[in-house]
Order: C-alpha cells, then sequence, then structure tokens
C-alpha cells in the first residue's frame, strides 16, 4: 500500500504578551481614599500548530515503574504543589533528558506545598514533545536510523526529515495545553520545575482554557480536578485535604 505523506514547513515565533491593568477604589465624597492593585495579564502561546498535528506521527514509550505513583509520595518527592495555569508552551528538545523535554511558563495560582508564590511566573519542564524527525534521529543509534531510511527507499517513501514531526509521549502522561489550568507536582530542576507523578502529578481543573491568564489567586471551594484513571471530575477541596500536608506542618 503506498503510503502519503504531506510535508509542511512551520516557522513558530514567541509572542508572550504582558499588561496590566489598575483598579481603583473610592470611599466617602470627603475623604476620598484610592486604591491601586495591579494585576499581570499574559497571553497564551503554543508552538504547537494544528498543521503540526496533522502531520505529525506518534511515538509511546512505556514505562515500568518500580512503584505506582500515588499523591502521599509524591508530596515527598515534590519541592512544590500547586494550582497553576499554563501560559506557554514554548519548544522542545529531542536531546534533553531520556525523552526529550518540553517547556513553557505557567503562572502559580495557589501554593498548597513549598516555597512558590502566589502570583509568580515560572518555567516547566515537562517530559516528552513534538520534535522535527531529523532532530529527534540526532538522539537514535545510527543503526535504528539506517534501517529507517532502508525502509522508507524500499516503500518509495520520501520524507524531508527537517519538516517532519514525531510525538514523543510517555504512556499514562498527559497532555499539556496552554490555558488550562491545573493541579501540579513540581520537582526543581536545573532553572525550572519539572511537572513529575504523570497522570497522577498533573491533573486539569475544571476551569474553561482562557485566551489570556491572571496572576490573581483563585478560589478552590466549588472546583473539582480530573481523576485521569476514571476521567471523572472530583472535588479539589477532598482532594487537598486528604493528600496535601501543609508546607507549615
Amino acid at each position: 500500500m503506498q503510503r502519503k505523506f504531506i510535508v509542511i514547513s512551520i516557522i513558530a515565533v514567541l509572542v508572550l504578551g504582558i499588561t496590566t491593568a489598575t483598579v481603583i477604589a473610592l470611599k466617602n465624597d470627603s475623604n476620598t481614599v484610592e486604591t491601586k492593585a495591579e494585576v499581570s495579564t499574559l497571553k497564551t502561546y503554543s508552538y504547537i500548530t494544528e498543521e503540526m498535528l496533522e502531520n505529525t506521527q506518534s511515538l509511546e514509550t512505556d514505562l515500568c515503574l518500580v512503584e505506582e505513583y500515588e499523591p502521599n509520595k509524591l508530596q515527598k518527592d515534590a519541592d512544590a504543589i500547586v494550582i497553576a495555569t499554563v501560559v506557554s508552551i514554548d519548544k522542545a528538545t529531542a536531546n534533553e533528558g531520556l525523552f526529550g523535554m518540553t517547556r513553557g511558563k505557567l503562572v502559580v495560582k495557589n501554593s498548597l506545598y513549598g516555597k512558590l508564590k502566589e502570583g509568580q511566573v515560572v518555567e516547566y519542564a515537562k517530559n516528552g514533545g513534538i520534535f522535527t524527525m531529523s532532530e529527534w534521529e540526532k538522539t537514535q543509534p545510527d543503526a535504528a536510523n539506517q534501517k529507517r531510511a532502508y525502509l522508507r527507499k524500499q516503500a518509495g517513501v520520501e520524507m524531508d526529515l527537517d519538516n517532519t514531526y514525531i510525538s514523543v509521549e510517555l504512556s499514562d502522561d498527559v497532555e499539556i495545553s496552554e490555558g488550562t489550568t491545573y493541579l501540579m507536582y513540581l520537582k526543581k530542576y536545573q532553572d525550572s520545575y519539572e511537572i513529575i507523578g504523570l497522570d497522577v502529578g498533573l491533573r486539569e481543573v475544571d476551569m474553561p482554557k482562557v485566551n489570556e491568564v491572571t496572576t490573581q489567586k483563585i478560589e478552590t471551594t466549588d472546583l473539582k480536578i480530573k481523576n485521569n484513571k476514571t476521567g471523572e471530575f472530583e472535588s479539589l477541596e477532598n482532594y487537598i485535604k486528604t493528600y496535601i500536608t501543609s508546607s507549615n506542618e
């Protein structure tokens, strides 16, 4: 069977816009009191385009874990547990770590454990990502690359490796999305924070996806988080009370 490949060249330009809104409160006509509160607003961004996704081949990697990830164990491994909104998915590099690494920025909405501050913008790192085939093959054994090239030639397939993409995905992991809010378990990694725990350490909060992210704290009382094992949304407050020990305790 003849296979047809569509090759699209894409140049992604990072644009991270930051604006500031000022709120002024007035009290009494005779004694006017001005209160100024600055709220930063950040525009969301992702280097991943719809065209890339349409022309990306997936490579799922199974992990053999000695122990299954559990919330109690994850807190011991984590430097911070936060409710955070993803501001951007900036880039992915295939030669970082065992599976490549995706990097971007997030804003901390609520700090549940650790020293990260609410309203703080930090860089995150996450295993896997979407890379060009040429970048990915630079990390692979020569024998494997030669075999792929041979099979493509035998099949009569011509592939521009600089404009063909591969998505490296870990089993039981969660795809991250800009403008989406998550419960995250983070561990300090070089100059950023790595998201750890796969589908236990990254749980979507039941909130609308946004195009602009503010640094304001959010009220968590009625929020729910996704249980990635069942697909159901569960009480965030109950989860916090059950599994997260305050930094001060």
